[in-house]
């Protein structure tokens, strides 16, 4: 099942381009950025998976190069664990990244850890 049609993303409109039984895939008319949401499951976990795609050219080359982002959540199949503890994880670890300007994903960009 597909998200709404079509996602906003870095306030760019992101129509459905690759609908498939476990994975969508959202693109700009361009053709330059992408938004995809995945989902696989196993004997121990459901996997989510979304991911960010933006194609740059090199000014110098002309060379293609796309930068990405995942968010992966791995929920374990039990009944200690249910969606919104994973919301809260997902959620959380959003706000410690983009906290006070983004200083911690600042700070991890720039090789710290």
């Amino acid at each position: 099942m597909a998200l709404a049609d079509p996602q906003t993303f870095n306030s760019v409109s992101l129509p459905l381009t690759r609908p498939e039984a476990t994975r969508s895939t959202y693109e700009s008319s361009d053709g330059t950025l992408r938004l995809i949401i995945s989902n696989s499951i196993d004997k121990l976990k459901s996997r989510y998976l979304i991911r960010s795609e933006q194609d740059f050219v090199n000014a110098t080359t002309g060379k293609k190069v796309t930068l990405s982002a995942y968010m992966v959540i791995d929920q374990p199949i039990d009944d200690a664990v249910d969606d919104t503890d994973a919301k809260d994880l997902a959620l959380a670890l959003g706000t410690w990244a983009s906290a006070s300007s983004a200083a911690n994903l600042i700070k991890v960009l720039a090789n710290q850890h």
